[in-house]
């Protein structure tokens, strides 16, 4: 019996032995993969094959390869649908970076993903016609084709990653399709030549700085996105109206700034935030006769008065940059119905010497009353529960906070680096 108990443990050992080596075996596989297929990683069988018409290319275990270069001089480029057998599913990182001689490349329909840098600084290329299964361009593949004029046959591409087609100037034709949904930080940045842009109603997510510099473009279609993001459309020059759907939410920071052709916008009634400088150096922003420009969902954009003493007009939610640098205001009363003091909406009002938080303020943005530096009397809601970095700071004179909670309601908010006037200020409780 001891002896078969034996056997029965060693038995019972070396099955546990051999789970974990085949854990770790698959680890070191997954460890060596690269993206074969738009959601499923496959192990690496084997690098720097080459087949018998010149490509180099990786092989994965499910029997497909990516093509990672070629082995002589071409002009025109063809990316074939198989390789020694294998089916062609994708152009690997770096494929044909900096190659100084591909003017035309035409993609085979298998081709599902052309990855990072794939044909990035191809400083002769001109056309490039994708595969009719094509969906991720990766991270930087294109970018800095300076020659690169037409995009072909796109109406299968999901995703543009991040700086894909940026520093593309004369890249001028795009033919994206329904499919598109994502577009990355910085994608088409610097595309003087795109004139238009069309995002379908099933589009998601636009990237920071996507049309950044965009010089050229005087069409915009945003689709149904919930945000616009910073810097989106920074110093598109020639864009001269823009339609802001119903659907977005948000506008980011500097989104239109320096868009010097811009003296129309529409703005859909569910907006509720706006981040700094977001219209700034516009000709909308710059001749509006609204002394409070509101707009959206309650964003009080903009001031345009001169009084000395302001009370916040009820329909106002969210205050945007709308009293930055001001030199006339010198107390203000925000009423009942606010609910965040946004980004800078205060910065720099050098007279300003009181100010009265009423009813609901949740939020005091960083840098809201940043540089006030007259500043002696404050008073806050105990609505408040976060104010951002620096909200009040360079704020050395302030003296007294009046606080409408107690104590130890006061100890639970959450107070941001570069508040100091707050914590040196005398505060009382009610």
């Amino acid at each position: 019996m001891k002896k078969q108990a034996s056997i029965l443990r060693v038995a019972c050992i070396l099955r546990h032995a051999l789970v974990l080596l085949s854990a770790l075996v698959l680890c070191f596989a997954l460890s060596s993969c690269n993206l074969a297929d738009d959601s499923i990683t496959y192990a690496v069988i084997s690098e720097n094959n080459l087949s018998s018409d010149g490509f180099y290319y990786t092989l994965y275990e499910n029997n497909t390869v990516s093509v990672t270069g070629y082995d002589k001089d071409i002009v025109d480029l063809t990316i074939p649908e198989e390789l020694d057998g294998y089916k062609v599913v994708a152009i690997g990182d770096k494929a044909f970076y900096q190659n100084e001689r591909i003017m035309t490349v035409v993609i085979g329909d298998g081709v599902r993903r052309v990855g990072k840098n794939a044909f990035a600084e191809c400083s002769m290329l001109t056309t490039v016609t994708l595969g009719k299964n094509t969906t991720t361009l990766d991270t930087d593949a294109f970018a800095s084709c300076r020659t690169l004029c037409e995009l072909r046959n796109a109406g299968s591409v999901t995703t543009v990653g991040a700086r894909c087609f940026y520093k593309c100037p004369s890249l001028s034709r795009l033919t994206f399709g329904s499919a598109l949904t994502n577009i990355g930080d910085e994608a088409f940045g610097e595309c003087t030549s795109v004139t238009e842009i069309a995002l379908s109603d099933k589009f998601e997510s636009l990237g920071r700085g996507a049309f950044n510099g965009c010089t050229s473009l005087v069409n915009v279609s945003l689709g149904n996105i919930t945000e616009i993001p910073d810097q989106a459309f920074e110093k598109c020059e020639a864009l001269a109206t823009i339609n802001i759907p119903n659907s977005v939410k948000h506008i980011g920071t500097r989104a239109f700034r320096g868009c010097t052709g811009l003296a129309s916008v529409s703005v859909g009634k569910n907006l509720s935030t706006i981040s700094s400088s977001a219209f700034y150096d516009t000709p909308w922003l710059n001749s509006t006769s609204d002394e409070f420009l509101i707009v959206g969902d309650g964003v009080l954009l903009k001031y345009t008065g001169t009084a000395s003493d302001v009370t916040i007009p009820s329909g106002v939610k969210y205050i945007a940059d709308a009293f930055s640098l001001s030199r006339t205001l010198r107390s203000v009363t925000i009423g009942k119905n606010v609910r965040t003091i946004g980004e800078y909406a205060f910065s720099g009002c050098s007279v300003l010497n009181k100010v009265t938080i009423e009813g609901k303020v949740e939020t005091i943005s960083a840098s809201a009353f940043t540089g006030c530096s007259e500043l002696v009397s404050l008073s806050l809601p105990k609505s408040v529960n976060y104010i951002g970095a620096s909200a009040f700071g360079n704020c050395k004179k302030l003296a007294s906070v009046s606080y409408a909670g107690s104590k130890s309601s006061w100890s639970k908010i959450t107070i941001e680096k570069g508040n100091s006037a707050l914590s040196t200020a005398t505060i009382s409780y009610k």
